[in-house]
């Protein structure tokens, strides 16, 4: 099932993933977007003085699933932040689109990522999903905005993405570019090889 039906659902989402990685929150999402531009800028001031949940690395979101590279800076940062995240966009969807119960499958999936090898490589294919998905076309991926990708080749700035723990092992943001376009084919001939089996 889609969870991202237009465009206004993707920026929905990303403005939660900024929003809501604040411990210890005094107002929902919705109440700051009710709220006069006077207490909006008291909310987000106040924001500024609260300490993260996670440094968000990378993502990307598709149109029935998305995913992320979190590292946590709080105990049980990563399961409070998704948790918040997963309610407050079920409550904007399922009001939007007049629907009730849960949105997502399951609560969520986590994996750990034990090596700096097994990041890089993690990032890329995260990166490539919308390619991989054929979603859009590979020498159009650095204009799918509904990723971080955009912010690691320096096409666009998203000031909530953590993006030095990657690139700093790449010298340039071309470099990064590069390690994850080279691999676009591969990971397409993989996702056929899996369909296949699954079928």
């Amino acid at each position: 099932m889609s969870i991202f039906k237009e465009n206004r659902d993707y920026n929905r989402f990303m403005k939660l993933l900024s929003y809501y990685n604040h411990e210890n929150l005094d107002s929902t999402f919705s109440f700051y977007l009710q709220s006069t531009p006077p207490i909006q800028k008291k909310i987000l001031s106040d924001l500024q003085l609260k300490n993260k949940l996670v440094e968000i690395i990378c993502f990307c979101l598709m149109p029935n699933h998305y995913h992320l590279i979190l590292r946590q800076s709080q105990d049980n940062g990563i399961s409070t932040f998704l948790r918040v995240i997963q309610n407050g966009y079920a409550k904007y969807f399922n009001a939007k689109y007049k629907r009730s119960g849960p949105l997502m499958q399951s609560a969520f999936q986590v994996r750990l990522i034990d090596s700096d090898e097994k990041l890089y490589h993690v990032s890329r294919y995260i990166h490539l999903n919308p390619s991989t998905a054929y979603l859009v076309p590979i020498d159009k991926l650095q204009n799918y905005s509904m990723s971080s990708y955009p912010s690691y080749i320096g096409k666009d700035n998203m000031p909530f993405i953590t993006t030095n723990l990657i690139l700093s092992n790449f010298n340039t943001k071309n470099n990064y570019k590069k390690f994850v376009i080279d691999q676009a084919d591969y990971q397409k001939e993989l996702k056929q090889i899996k369909d296949q089996i699954i079928e």
